[in-house]
């Protein structure tokens, strides 16, 4: 479910940035990146929920 949130956030202005874009396709191609960048953003989410 974050990840969902994280990819819906691409409709936002970084979404516009082909870089960014392109950036963050990379990530997901890696199973490896892909869990890191999973495990960062459970690490915000419990930031913001404190």
């Amino acid at each position: 479910i974050e990840l969902r949130e994280a990819l819906v956030a691409l409709k936002g202005p970084l979404g516009n940035i082909p870089a960014f874009r392109t950036r963050l396709q990379e990530l997901m191609d890696s199973e490896e990146s892909r869990s890191k960048l999973l495990s960062e953003l459970e690490i915000v989410s419990q930031d913001l929920n404190k």
